[in-house]
């Protein structure tokens, strides 16, 4: 559709595909608006914040599909996305108030290894 941007976001193992279209600022996460899909208010806060940072609050109207990861993964797949479509909507300008918001942490959980009780933390020690 014309002046639809379309962005995916990802965190952990959560990715969001998110769709930003000029209207009054509805916001839809996984078909349900967003503060029924997010019920923790701090979750929510990451959703808003590009909008926040770039004055695009009810402007946009936001749709995600959000899947893997918790809730809060999802939240930040989202916000990571909607930032992205937002900078392809607002053009370069926006660049510097989304800040960090358009790079991806590529951090994932460590994996467990083999004669460890987590990824770096050894079985107790057994005296006698």
């Amino acid at each position: 559709a014309p002046g639809v941007a379309r962005a995916v976001g990802m965190r952990k193992t959560a990715v969001a595909d998110v769709r930003v279209a000029p209207g009054v600022g509805r916001i839809f996460v996984n078909d349900r608006p967003f503060d029924e899909a997010l019920p923790s208010l701090s979750v929510r806060l990451h959703v808003l914040k590009p909008l926040l940072a770039t004055d695009a609050l009810g402007r946009f109207d936001v749709v995600a599909r959000a899947d893997g990861g918790g809730p809060s993964a999802q939240a930040q797949a989202v916000q990571h996305g909607l930032a992205k479509a937002l900078l392809l909507q607002l053009g370069s300008a926006a660049r510097a108030r989304l800040g960090d918001m358009v790079l991806h942490d590529a951090r994932r959980v460590e994996r467990k290894k083999p004669g460890r009780r987590k990824a770096r933390t050894g079985f107790a020690y057994v005296r006698r």
